[in-house]
């Protein structure tokens, strides 16, 4: 009798099991926070996670420490010695394992393959419906899943990572399956290998990650990065089965930290004991070997993408250049925005001239403008060791850029509606009420540089390259092969554009 009391003992506490859980997503290679001078970092990160790890080890309680993704481009930091620093930096922040986001594979399968082998990096790295070819060789790089055992609990974590058509370009010739059934294959065989805990690792944004939790029955955590959202408190999402699914999410750019301590009851029994986001904030210490790190690679990184003219005043701006503050894009008064078209078609003496207002980088604060300032507002290229973007042109009739403008104007991407510069226009959108047209639009006015467009005129249109490849996936197919063939190429890239408009402007307004 004694025997069995022990037995059943023994076994109810196999099972009672608390783990923490450590997080941080979006940390997009911003080594200092959104400023150098400011609150977040790296450094910060590091000591923040370290304290955790030892304050749960004196509880007895297991860590594992994870990243939802999106930690290379985004700052210029990355931009230079291949992007292998970014890799690095997730084994000196003691990172176990990190889903691939789209940030993440923006140079390729290839690049990815390269960067990974080149940095050496030990975390595990996931991509669970990222369907990879011979020719990116990521065979063993990139893994569906990792599983750790955390004294007697086993924990299954499986990376997801968006499958949105703008970003799947990147991937080519690879595809991006749609998450939620991936997951469920892999939560399937992970609950059937008799894992104590199963965490969906995504990097798909809070929105989807709610719909993964009421598809995926087999889940027990989400979490989560893409969206750059900051949740205070766990987001309970009910699943199939009536289970409350957690989710979090920490916001961006290394501003802040997640814990989650969970105590695990059984199989499918998971419950929150505490979550608490830690702001590192600029009183939390630096860990010293972090911030050497991180030191060496902005300096290495300034005198590679600018010489000796990162601080070199190029012009002045009344007003703040749109972009990034504290992980969130901000939009200021638009001005700026108005502007990134109008380089691209002026610089590149082209008829119309594109952009997508989400890619942008650090916000900028109006006054002086340094050609650094430029980097670190555009912290995109095509290839290592190019000034900035590639951008390209190419030459369409009047009728098929009235279709093509249309389509743009028209397209329902909320703010991610690209940018036309060159162009006036008047839109007239049919009520929807009204049978068989209803929602059909079309232009009452269209000017090109102030000129009511001609059907039968040729015009150029110039946009960076990554964006002709984004763009296939937001229109129709048919026209899609505007963006793949006959493109002029010149010595246009986005920086040298950015500067000599600046300098040719000497002042940045809307007035």
């Amino acid at each position: 009798m004694k025997l069995i009391l022990i037995a059943l003992l023994v076994s109810s506490f196999s099972f009672a099991k608390k783990i923490q859980i450590i997080h941080t997503n979006d940390l997009h290679s911003f080594y200092f926070g959104p400023t150098k001078e400011g609150d977040g970092g790296y450094a910060r990160v590091k000591t923040l996670i370290d304290k955790l790890k030892a304050d749960a080890n004196r509880k007895g309680i297991p860590s594992l420490v994870l990243d939802a993704g999106d930690f290379g481009e985004g700052s210029y930091q990355f931009l230079f010695d291949n992007g292998i620093g970014s890799f690095k930096a997730l084994d000196m922040l003691g990172i176990d394992a990190a889903v691939v986001g789209n940030h993440d594979h923006m140079f390729g399968g290839k690049m990815l393959s390269d960067q990974i082998k080149e940095s050496g990096v030990k975390t595990q790295l996931l991509g669970a419906n990222i369907a990879t070819t011979a020719d990116m060789k990521l065979k063993g790089l990139l893994k569906p899943n990792a599983v750790f055992d955390l004294d007697v609990v086993r924990v299954d974590v499986i990376g997801l990572t968006t499958d949105s058509l703008h970003f799947m370009h990147q991937i080519r010739p690879g595809f991006i399956f749609p998450p939620a059934p991936v997951s469920r294959a892999y939560s399937k065989i992970a609950r059937e290998d008799n894992s104590d805990l199963i965490i969906a690792l995504t990097h798909i944004g809070l929105e989807k990650d709610k719909k993964l939790a009421k598809d995926d029955p087999e889940l027990d955590l989400i979490i989560g990065g893409h969206s750059h959202t900051r949740l205070e408190k766990v987001v309970h999402q009910t699943n199939q089965e009536n289970r409350n699914i957690p989710i979090v999410q920490t916001g961006a750019h290394a501003m802040a930290v997640g814990s989650l301590i969970l105590d695990l009851k059984g199989p499918k029994d998971v419950e929150v004991v505490s979550y608490n986001l830690h702001d590192a904030l600029a009183d939390v210490a630096e860990d010293e070997e972090v911030k050497s790190f991180v030191d060496d690679v902005d300096y290495r990184a300034r005198r590679a993408l600018a010489g000796n003219r990162w601080n070199e005043v190029i012009g002045k701006s009344e007003v703040d250049l749109a972009g990034y503050v504290n992980g969130k894009q901000e939009r200021f008064d638009g001005c700026w925005l108005e502007h990134l078209p109008k380089i691209i078609q002026e610089e590149s003496d082209s008829n119309v001239g594109l952009y997508l207002p989400n890619f942008t980088g650090k916000a900028i604060s109006k006054g002086n403008i340094t050609y650094g300032n430029i980097v670190e507002n555009f912290p995109h290229i095509n290839e290592y060791g190019r000034p900035g973007w590639e951008i390209m042109k190419f030459k369409v009739n009047g009728w098929k850029l009235y279709t093509l403008l249309l389509a743009l104007v028209s397209a329902d991407v909320g703010d991610s509606a690209p940018l036309i510069g060159g162009v006036e226009y008047s839109l007239f959108t049919f009520p929807d009420s009204i049978p068989w047209i209803g929602g059909v639009s079309f232009f009452t006015r269209l000017k090109i540089n102030g000129k009511t467009v001609d059907f039968s005129d040729m015009y150029e249109v110039a946009l960076p390259f990554e964006f002709s490849r984004m763009l296939e996936g937001l229109l129709p197919k048919k026209f899609s092969k505007l963006f793949t063939k006959d493109f002029v190429r010149g010595d246009w890239y986005l920086w040298n554009m950015a500067e000599n408009y600046i300098k040719k402007h000497e002042v940045i307004s809307c007035r």
